[in-house]
């Protein structure tokens, strides 16, 4: 189950993210969550362009999260921040790297849960 940050003060947390996946459009502060649920926010800058723009780029990346069976730690959170380039994906493209980057998310998540468990 997925929850949306929505919250200016939840997106404050993220300031200080000890750990931080870029790609090319995308930079994704992840923190850890005590809730049991995996919690989810996107940041799209007007330098990415006109409303038009933005508002097609959020729908596009919200439709992906709800359609995708790719799943999260229950115990994260991130939030998605969109690079002023984002704004110019194709759907094929956005789909393409927002696998690429919640796979490395994955990965980062399931390799830091493995040390904490096995000093």
């Amino acid at each position: 189950m997925t929850r949306w940050i929505h919250r200016h003060s939840e997106f404050q947390e993220f300031i200080r993210a000890d750990q931080v996946i870029r790609s090319q459009f995308f930079t994704i502060p992840v923190l850890p969550s005590s809730e049991p649920e995996f919690a989810f926010g996107i940041t799209i800058g007007k330098r990415i362009g006109k409303a038009v723009v933005r508002n097609l780029l959020r729908r596009r990346i919200k439709a992906w999260f709800r359609q995708t069976t790719l799943s999260l730690a229950p115990r994260i959170r991130i939030i998605l921040i969109a690079r002023r380039e984002a704004g110019s994906l194709s759907w094929q493209q956005l789909d393409a790297e927002l696998s690429d980057v919640i796979g490395r998310i994955r990965q980062k998540t399931h390799n830091s849960t493995d040390h904490a468990a096995h000093p």
